[in-house]
């Protein structure tokens, strides 16, 4: 086990979380670099060569970001698992893991807030030859509890933000009281629309409370499938750091701090979680 990972989940074993730990567990590459989309149009080589073309907007933040293509290369591990089931991308924003998710034979639909978002969406599938249902909603609130959700793809904010007076955090980031807001109501409403072993991926780092790991595992078997390093830049999140250290020292998040550097990174997951019975 690598020390810096080892060291997060002992803070999420004593917070009481149970889960298991994939046999083939994916180190990812670190990530550093501006989150912000930079080009207007990207092409994403799958793992079966097919080049998914991305457009995106750079001015409102709308585009696949280091989350999204963690997620995605989890998703392809599972691809003989997506064909024919359906598969829904909660908060979909440019739609890439919902064409993912369609290229390998899904019946994919993704829900998205922001009609802006939901016109690129249906953009990229056009442009990918694709077909995909997009609605505009909240979370799933659109989506009927039956029949059943195969599996949901969730990559939401949950950055600790009931501090952020300055308005530091994007949207995009911002996860409301101990980062837990979204996701915590996302899960229980999407296992409603699940039945035992329907499926659940979503990227998770480790700024937010592990209560909301906790909350998930009442409802789902999670298997940590691939993990990596986001290192936060010098500057970054100026007003916000000092209230993510001090819920590092009092045991609500966890930081890895490199103290030769000086640098400290968010501790990153994709985890896969099954309905329980």
């Amino acid at each position: 086990m690598h020390p810096v990972l080892d060291a997060y989940l002992r803070f999420l074993r004593r917070a009481g979380l149970e889960f298991s730990i994939a046999p083939d567990l994916v180190h990812e590459d670190d990530f550093t670099g501006d989150l912000r989309p930079s080009t207007a149009k990207r092409h994403h080589v799958l793992s079966d060569g097919f080049q998914l073309v991305e457009a995106l907007d750079a001015s409102q933040s709308i585009g696949a970001d280091h989350a999204s293509l963690s997620v995605s290369t989890i998703l392809e591990r599972h691809a003989v698992e997506l064909n024919g089931r359906r598969v829904v991308d909660v908060g979909c924003g440019s739609g890439f893991l919902a064409l993912v998710a369609a290229h390998h034979g899904a019946r994919a639909s993704g829900t998205e807030i922001d009609p802006r978002a939901l016109e690129l969406a249906a953009t990229n599938a056009a442009a990918n030859d694709l077909q995909v249902d997009w609605l505009l909603s909240s979370l799933v609130d659109s989506i009927p509890t039956r029949p059943p959700i195969d599996c949901f793809v969730a990559n939401l904010p949950h950055k600790p933000s009931d501090m952020d007076s300055s308005g530091e955090l994007p949207l995009a980031q911002a996860g409301g009281e101990g980062g837990c807001a979204l996701f915590e109501k996302a899960f229980p409403a999407m296992a409603a629309r699940q039945t035992p072993g329907g499926r659940v991926v979503f990227f998770l780092h480790s700024l937010p409370d592990p209560r909301l790991l906790c909350g998930a595992a009442k409802l789902y078997d999670l298997v940590l499938e691939s993990w990596k390093l986001r290192w936060l830049g010098v500057s970054e999140f100026e007003t916000s750091r000092a209230f993510f250290r001090e819920r590092a020292k009092s045991g609500r998040s966890h930081l890895h701090r490199d103290s030769a550097r000086n640098l400290e990174a968010l501790v990153c997951g994709v985890w896969v979680g099954t309905k329980k019975n």
